[in-house]
């Protein structure tokens, strides 16, 4: 025996006539390495992830190994993901955003633009290649948290098209079960290397929905698998991604402060929901090291300075307690979103903060994420990117292009090729297989080494590698190596001349084909010697060979040198078979038998034997037993037979015969037995009426002569009738003679007979009956002999046009109602019907039915059932025939909940049918209609705002969930609108109070109105009289009565000051109701002048109110002249400058308002009083106050 392993079968079928050349000198153990080494392996890393475009013109390229800032993308304000595909050559092909798709030119690709769907989502625009395409691809497009719209669209792009810079040939095409899928969309290859599996989160019906796509395209019906119910269903941002061994999925839910932890099988896409991970802190961006031994999750409070990346050990993932506990901060501030890249780093992201903020311009790296904690080397800001800017997601990218290496390969003891990533090209590279049964080969110094595993198995190959940069990387993966099969024929063996043995393969559910030809089994019987082998093969193509040589054993001979057969005497038993011997393996066992296997004796010679035929059968010492003979005893006589002939019988009719010939020159008469001489006949030798059965012959004549048929025994079988090789039925048209019935059968007589008729009428050779018309047929097929073999055929009856039955589809906001047409085809001569259609009934519930076809209106019933969720329509009438695509009605629903309900027709016996006005019932093909219910639109106002008279109010209400973009329109309580989503009211005075109502619309006409309340308060009264107060004596200062809070300029909090010096006194009071008031007056005191002092107030309120509107002097005009006044912001600039002393700064600057605050004054002037003349100069600060 010997084995050999092989992965491709088909190459060594193609070579199936060499087989028997080479299997006989192979020895045990061989292998077949000649074959494998035919194998073409070749290494072709894989490049098409080295270019992202994102963010705000943001663009990396990572094609010479380190990440080269891009500015030619023309993505803008992308707050979705983004996908860039390049070859495999790090070609740029083509990149999507939120808005467009565009060529590798950077131009907008044909059809590329007006997209009707969106995608919004963290991981929109994910671009899947065809399988085994070399030109097309899919784009996927999902929602985002806010938005329930639409769900997962994709489009297709074709980049044969236009001189290869590519063109969308298909977009916006829905998967309609992804209805509710929203923001999560990741995607991997199948375990066969070539399907691809799409994954996306649904939130209503809160399922995982799994989509595979295949050569044929994708299967837009998807496995779905549980998933916990998310109470938030929209505004939960976050990410789904799979580790790189694809054995854990993860998605994250940013306002649930959760992470759904899963097992995925990427041989069958199911996804087993684990548990939640809570930290009980906002989880967003996810990524994992490319070994899979760390998972890295971001947890984001809202702003750079609450991020946080968290580090978490793999090994412990199923286990939540200690899974919690591996988490260690490994980097803050920039980081809410991570992506591999294909230089084996996780780049981090910002997006949270505004545009103008440091970090939405530096991008943050993970340089070692295979190390532990901060040996991972987090760094901050990596990279600049400005005038580029971060936005809400990283690119969209299969998993797949970010291996660090790759291999082909699949079973034991096959040479697995694997191709490294690694990029610049090493400077040095070290493998390490996992396989230390392979001694030395389990190391490789190669850049793309070739290695085989001799056992299947899991192995873990490391790589270390070294660049020219002097940077260190170290990665592993996971490899599967498939067991073979391990049939077992056993050594060699033989057997004896004659007999059977049994080559057991037996290893497993697998594929065996057998030399011989014989395919599905793992046994085969052969009698034969020669060499034999079986390959077994399988389900994942892993094949082996195991042969087997049978040879005969020697068999025992005899020597008949000294042979004498002596004849008897007529009618007597005298006969003699002596001087046999036999040559073979002792010990011998002897035993010689008659025609009809009787034992006569077990010597070498046997004695007084009767005329006959006789076999000595020989058991030899290799347990095997020769037939020597057979030798015959005749008589005296000359009789001898010439033939026996002989015929079968039939289907038990004994109708068998035998017809014995024979001649004698002696005997005046020949008597004839079949039976061995028990009974003879005088019947000419001919025998009739024979059933099946063993038959001796032996002829006698008149002198008891005797003589026996050296062939004997003769054997009659029984001969049964016609057999049916086929029946071909064609149908029959209603009312028509169109059917038809081909039979094929073969029979014992070359003339065969059909009928089907029950054999009233027959037709030679012939099993073709046409123009039947629909019903049953006794079919028979007679031959020559009277055998007949009968059965029943059924032509059926087959309408040929089959009714077509459509439930609608319709799209309504909750609280609407929806119509769903019920459209029919080949509506032909339709006579009476009655249809029972399901629905949802937590929500829809039906009203009843409107639109109804005039030829159907006249007795048209329907039922309700709400609780059941169930419609009954019943019609019965004349024939009637409507055109394709009528509807026959409209169902009419009250929507409830947003969701998406299916309405079914129920095709079970008795709930639907239809009838033609003969009442033969119609065939029919009934077609699910949906209606949608959209979400309506949620937003936040508070019902009743206060503010004070004199303020500026400004109002938005916070929209929590829309189906697209939203419009609003305000209503104030003087009829006035506005359309703004930023309601501000200036200067709001208390005629405005009052009712307001707001209406927030949606693009499909979903909306929400409120109505809120605006509360006013009046503003508080100026208690100074004047600006400027003269007096003579000191006095108290009254701020008013009524206040609850009072502060002075001098620090007072006390309704009155007393006032005894000169200057500016100012108060600020609270009223009860929370509105500030400030009012300001100047005191100076009568004295005896010296010289005309000039005095400027701390601050002014230019409110309007006719006080101290503007900030000017405060002396004798007559006594100032050559006055110059200037006023300076903050910033040293001159905004007002008079040299008009009557005229004051009204607090404005080129007819804007300028803002509350400090600002610097400068006064040149000359003063004169009475034999006194002075020139001065003052500065100083006046407060603005609004």
């Amino acid at each position: 025996m010997k084995k050999i392993y092989i992965s491709f079968i088909t190459l060594l079928l193609s070579s199936i006539n060499n087989c028997r050349q080479y299997i006989p000198t192979a020895r045990k153990g061989f292998l077949l390495t000649s074959l494998l080494l035919l194998i073409t392996l070749t290494a072709h890393p894989q490049r098409e992830a080295d270019r992202w475009y994102f963010g705000r013109n943001c663009g990396l390229d990572f094609s010479t190994g380190e990440p080269e800032v891009l500015y030619d993308g023309q993505t803008y304000n992308e707050f979705s993901g983004c996908g860039t595909i390049c070859d495999s050559l790090s070609n740029l092909l083509f990149y999507v955003s939120n808005y467009a798709t565009y060529t590798s030119q950077h131009t907008v690709m044909e059809l590329g633009s007006e997209l009707e769907h969106v995608g919004s989502g963290s991981q929109s625009n994910l671009i899947i290649p065809w399988p085994e395409s070399d030109s097309l691809y899919f784009v996927f497009r999902i929602l985002s948290e806010s938005n329930t719209d639409d769900g997962l669209y994709y489009n297709i792009v074709d980049m044969s098209k236009n001189n290869g810079f590519g063109a969308v040939i298909e977009k916006d095409i829905p998967l309609p079960f992804a209805w509710d899928a929203v923001d999560k969309l990741t995607a991997t290859r199948h375990a066969n290397k070539r399907d691809i599996w799409i994954i996306t989160r649904k939130i209503i019906n809160d399922n995982y929905a799994v989509f595979l796509i295949t050569p044929e395209g994708i299967n837009e019906t998807p496995v779905l698998y549980p998933a916990p119910d998310r109470l938030r269903q929209y505004a939960d941002q976050g990410y789904m991604k799979i580790s790189y061994n694809k054995k854990y999925l993860f998605a994250s839910y940013a306002y649930s402060n959760i992470t759904e932890i899963c097992k995925f099988n990427n041989k069958t896409g199911e996804i087993e929901f684990l548990y939640e991970h809570n930290m009980g802190e906002p989880t967003f961006g996810l990524e994992f090291s490319p070994d899979s031994k760390f998972a890295y999750i971001a947890y984001d409070h809202g702003n750079p300075n609450e991020i946080k990346i968290r580090q978490h050990d793999m090994q412990y993932v199923e286990d939540q307690s200690l899974f919690i506990t591996t988490s260690v901060i490994i980097g803050q501030e920039i980081g809410n979103e991570l992506q591999l890249a294909t230089d084996g780093k996780i780049y981090c992201i910002n997006s949270k903060d505004t545009l103008g903020s440091p970090s939405r311009y530096f991008i943050g790296v993970i340089h070692n994420p295979w190390e532990l904690g901060g040996n991972c080397q987090y760094q901050q800001q990596a990279l600049n990117m400005y005038p580029g800017a971060t936005s809400s997601a990283t690119p969209s990218i299969l998993m797949d292009y970010l291996y660090r290496f790759e291999f082909e390969g699949i079973c034991e003891r096959e040479p697995f090729q694997f191709t490294s990533n690694f990029n610049p090209i090493p400077d040095s590279i070290s493998w390490l297989f996992d396989d230390p049964l392979s001694g030395s080969n389990n190391v490789s110094n190669e850049l793309n080494p070739l290695h085989t595993f001799r056992y299947g198995g899991i192995y873990e190959v490391e790589v270390d590698v070294w660049y020219p940069s002097g940077r260190f990387e170290h990665t592993s993966r996971e490899v599967e190596v498939e067991y073979s099969p391990q049939p077992d024929l056993g050594p060699d063996t033989t057997i004896c001349d004659g007999q059977q043995v049994i080559l057991d393969a037996e290893c497993g559910p697998h594929m065996y084909s057998w030399s011989t030809g014989q395919l599905g089994t793992s046994q085969i019987t052969v009698s034969d010697s020669g060499w034999y082998w079986v390959i077994v093969t399988n389900e994942v193509g892993c094949s082996t060979i195991d042969s087997i040589y049978v040879g005969y054993r020697e068999s025992a001979v005899a020597d008949i040198t000294n042979l004498v057969i002596s004849p008897t005497t007529c009618g007597g038993s005298t006969g003699v078979i002596r001087g046999l011997d036999i040559i073979g393996t002792p010990p011998l066992i002897l035993q010689w038998v008659d025609d009809v296997g009787n034992p006569i004796g077990s010597t070498f010679d046997i004695y007084n034997l009767s005329v006959g035929n006789y076999t000595l059968l020989v058991s030899d010492g290799n347990n095997c037993t020769t037939e020597i003979g057979p030798y015959t005893i005749y008589d005296a006589g000359d009789i001898l037979i010439q033939d026996v002939n002989y015929t079968q019988e039939h289907c038990g009719q004994q109708d068998g015969s035998i017809t014995v010939t024979a001649i004698s020159g002696l005997g005046d008469m020949l008597y004839y037995s079949i039976d061995n001489g028990t009974t003879y006949f005088s019947n000419l030798g001919i025998f009739t009426s024979l059933s099946s059965g063993s038959y001796v012959v032996r002829v006698r004549d008149s002198t008891d002569c005797q003589s026996v048929f050296i062939d004997n025994p003769v054997i009659i079988q029984n001969i049964g009738g016609p057999d049916i090789i086929d029946v071909q039925v064609g149908n029959a048209s209603v009312g028509m003679n169109n059917g038809s019935i081909d039979i094929t059968a073969s029979g014992a007589s070359d003339t065969l007979y059909y009928s089907n008729d029950n054999g009233i009428n027959f037709q030679i050779n012939d099993g073709g009956f046409y123009n039947l018309t629909a019903g049953f047929y006794t079919c028979v097929v007679a031959d020559e002999f009277g055998c007949d073999t009968t059965f029943i055929i059924e032509v059926p009856e087959e309408v040929t046009i089959r009714l077509q039955a459509v439930a609608g589809d319709d799209e309504v906001c909750p609280g609407n109602s929806a119509f769903v047409p019920l459209v029919v085809s080949n509506f032909n001569d339709v006579g009476n019907f009655k249809t029972t259609l399901l629905y949802n009934k937590d929500l829809l519930t039906c009203q009843g039915f409107a639109n109804t076809h005039p030829l159907l209106e006249d007795s048209l019933e329907v039922l309700l059932f709400p609780a059941e969720g169930k419609v009954e329509l019943t019609w019965s009438s004349l024939g009637v025939t409507l055109s394709d695509s009528t509807p026959m009605t409209d169902l009419v629903f009250q929507s409830i909940d947003p969701r998406l309900s299916f309405v079914e027709w129920d095709g079970s016996p008795g709930a639907s049918f239809f009838e033609n006005s003969t009442g033969v019932t119609i065939p029919v093909d009934y077609f699910i209609g949906t209606v949608k219910i959209y979400n309506n639109v949620s937003f936040d106002l508070y019902a009743t705002n206060e503010a004070c008279q004199g303020d500026t109010l400004q109002l938005m209400p916070m929209v929590w969930i829309s189906n697209g973009v939203v419009t609003y329109l305000w209503t104030e309580p003087g009829g006035d609108t506005s359309s703004e989503a930023l309601l501000t009211i200036n200067n709001i005075q208390l005629s405005q109070a009052g009712l307001y109502t707001i209406l927030v619309t949606d693009t499909l006409g979903c909306y929400k109105d409120s109505t809120f309340e605006i509360l006013l308060y009046p503003s508080t009264p100026e208690f100074a009289v004047q600006d400027t107060i003269f007096t003579d004596d000191p006095f108290d200062l009254d701020a008013g009565t009524g206040f609850i809070h009072y502060l002075w300029n001098t620090g007072d909090t006390t309704q009155m000051i007393w006032v005894e010096e000169k200057g500016w006194y100012s108060a600020e009071v609270e009223s009860p109701e929370g509105c500030i008031g400030i009012d300001s007056s100047y005191v100076l005191f009568s004295t005896t002048p010296e010289l005309i002092k000039i005095y400027f107030p701390n601050a002014f309120t230019p409110n309007g109110d006719g006080l101290n509107d503007e900030f000017k002097p405060v002396t004798p005009i007559e006594e100032i002249e050559h006055f110059s006044l200037s006023i300076f912001n903050r910033w040293g600039a001159m905004i007002y400058q008079t040299n008009d002393i009557t005229q004051g700064w009204d607090g404005t600057y080129n007819g804007e308002l300028c803002q509350p605050g400090s600002y610097v004054y400068k006064i040149a002037y000359n003063t004169f009083v009475p034999s006194t003349t002075a020139s001065e100069v003052k500065q100083g600060t006046v407060m603005l106050v609004r």
